[in-house]
């Protein structure tokens, strides 16, 4: 490996750790104070609170909070207990001016933020926001109707150039799944971003917070004055500092001001609305609260279409199994039943071939199997007690398959009865089949480039970029797994009967 790649590989390294929420500085967009939350004194100000407050910064540090003459001291008996907290007062009057005011509970401080309002902009209410993200009456949608139609709801807040959904892959692998922009755009649908592209500390911080904006690429970040030498955690501040590896990330993109959404789905990071517009758009507060409930409101009713859809999903494996089940028992000889079974299996999870272990012997639904290959393949699973149902897409990545040859045997979904060596266990297998993972740009970080000050510099071009990938067999499905948990508790029903009548 050359010198410049361990470069790259230190510094992509050091994205993942770097401190974002420790920058000590903020965005230009609003002003700042943080505030010890016992005591109720300033012990942090952003330099511009001049310019927004009309009050030099330095004169703030030490004084009461609820001294202030602008600030509305309700806000901070509103607020939760929980860090990440946070209450709104939107369109507040101050000396004349209207500004939004937003405190949010830190450790154990509170974050005071400050930004102008746009008093020219309009809002929708949120009933009527709401209201977009269900199908019309008599009318049902598929997965990518309620993708497409938050991007619409969305974009009648936001009039951003750009909206995408952003969904993460169990790698963190991102994927466009839908999206809108204008005609002449590179168009993004259905291309892959790497997980290095949103660090683990950023997905973190997505996870803890409603939004994040990004308010000017090109727009220099604001000290903080403070009492102190250490930086405050502005994990939950939307004016927290923009990375400067991600401001020219987003630069290369094309993009000025970036404005994304996590959705959290059954306590995880799902994935991101991201809203891109290439000239500075002024994206106000209350039309960023109003598009973090429309997501949250998404959120509930995309989580209930999924449950419909297990449910229905369930319902049709149960149903494959019992008919599986009823061919079994009319059959006299347990051979002949063994033999529907794997020609099922087979074909219900799009298999090359599929073959059962008892007590040491194997029984396939094809004539010509290497039994001694079947023999290494089990011997690696067998050993693996991590789960009843066990997956891979490629063996050959298994210690000791690395010289696997055989044109139908890539994948492998694995059933076991139990774990002891004697049990049975059902392997279907899928050969290797040609898959074309069409990324944003090439998503390889070697040929990234490294600058004088050791700082990254993203890929300079995000036209698709596609790679060919041929050793795995497609990967399996969260349908192949169910159907598999299904199938091992009416199997272990089968063999016992098995055994039971010899």
């Amino acid at each position: 490996m050359s010198d410049a790649q361990l470069s790259i590989d230190d510094v992509v390294a050091n994205c993942e750790k770097e401190q974002l929420h420790l920058s000590g500085q903020i965005q230009s967009f609003g002003a700042l104070l943080v505030v010890d939350s016992e005591l109720q004194e300033i012990r942090y100000a952003s330099v511009n609170t001049e310019d927004i407050l009309g009050i030099e910064a330095a004169t703030l540090i030490g004084q009461s909070l609820t001294g202030q003459s602008w600030f509305d001291d309700v806000l901070c008996t509103e607020i939760g207990k929980s860090e990440g907290d946070r209450v709104c007062r939107f369109d507040h009057q101050l000396d004349g001016r209207v500004v939004n005011l937003r405190v949010l509970r830190g450790d154990n401080t509170f974050i005071v933020e400050v930004e102008p309002v746009n008093e020219d902009g309009s809002h929708w209410s949120l009933s009527e926001l709401r209201a977009m993200l269900y199908p019309p009456a008599n009318n049902e949608w598929g997965a990518k109707d309620y993708w497409n139609q938050l991007l619409a709801a969305i974009a009648s807040v936001l009039p951003f150039h750009r909206l995408l959904l952003y969904r993460f892959e169990e790698d963190w692998t991102g994927e466009v799944i839908a999206e809108q922009a204008r005609e002449n755009d590179i168009q993004y649908l259905g291309l892959k971003f790497p997980a290095s592209d949103i660090p683990q500390i950023a997905r973190k911080m997505y996870f803890e917070n409603p939004s994040r904006l990004i308010d000017h690429v090109d727009q220099p970040p604001v000290d903080l004055i403070a009492d102190s030498d250490a930086p405050p955690d502005l994990t939950w501040s939307d004016l927290r500092s923009v990375s400067p590896v991600h401001a020219q990330y987003l630069r290369n993109m094309g993009i000025t001001t970036s404005f994304s959404i996590p959705i959290i789905l059954s306590g995880n990071l799902w994935g991101i609305v991201s809203c891109h517009h290439p000239s500075h758009l002024y994206v106000d507060a209350q039309s960023r609260y109003q598009s973090e409930q429309l997501v949250k409101h998404f959120c509930s009713i995309y989580a209930t279409y999924l449950s419909r859809q297990r449910l229905s999903l369930l319902s049709t494996i149960d149903d494959k199994i019992s008919s599986i089940t009823a061919q079994m028992s009319l059959l006299e000889g347990s051979d002949e039943a063994l033999n529907l079974l794997l020609n099922e299996t087979t074909d219900t999870c799009n298999g090359s071939f599929s073959a059962v272990v008892m007590n040491g012997s194997w029984t396939c639904s094809t004539d010509d199997t290497d039994i001694s290959l079947l023999n290494s393949i089990d011997k690696h699973f067998r050993q693996d007690t991590s789960d009843y149902i066990l997956s891979a897409t490629n063996v050959r990545a298994l210690p000791g398959l690395e010289s696997v040859e055989e044109a139908d045997v890539r994948g492998a979904l694995v059933i076991k009865l139990d774990h002891s060596r004697e049990n049975t266990r059902l392997y279907i297998f899928r050969g290797p089949e040609k898959q074309l993972v069409e990324w944003a740009g090439n998503p390889d970080k070697s040929k990234a480039q490294v600058n004088e000050t050791g700082a990254l510099s993203p890929r300079q071009s995000f036209e698709k970029w596609t790679e060919v990938k041929g050793e795995a067999s497609l990967p399996w499905s969260k349908s192949d797994v169910l159907f598999a948990k299904k199938a091992r508790v009416g199997l272990m029903r089968f063999f016992n009967h098995i055994r039971r009548n010899g």
